[in-house]
């Protein structure tokens, strides 16, 4: 039985980056990569002329930046996608109730 390592053609593949939140608590919570990526956006919020011009972006972006999701790294899209009421409870509604205690400075409605 031979032990040796199969060859290699030379080249090493950099991991992959890790993946992470895109468009659910914007500075709060977002990456910094993402924040960066669409603060060329009016509001931050990617807006484009064509189906083209988003997978162009897309595609640029996820060159160099990880997955939408944390638990499923796979996942490319421009938002997170949450697939399952496990991730809902891990990641949304924690933030959910933090911005609740946090002081808002908009005016109040009324009920």
């Amino acid at each position: 039985m031979n032990n040796e390592a199969p060859p290699t053609s030379g080249t090493i593949t950099p991991p992959a980056p890790p993946p992470e939140i895109r468009g659910m608590f914007g500075p709060s919570g977002d990456s910094p990569n993402w924040m960066d990526a669409v603060g060329q956006f009016p509001n931050g919020v990617p807006r484009f002329n064509s189906r083209a011009a988003c997978l162009e972006f897309m595609e640029e972006y996820n060159t160099y930046n990880g997955g939408s999701n944390p638990y499923n790294p796979h996942l490319q899209h421009i938002f997170t996608m949450l697939t399952n009421w496990e991730q809902v409870e891990k990641l949304l509604l924690p933030a959910i109730f933090k911005a609740r205690r946090e002081v808002s400075f908009a005016e109040g409605v009324g009920r």
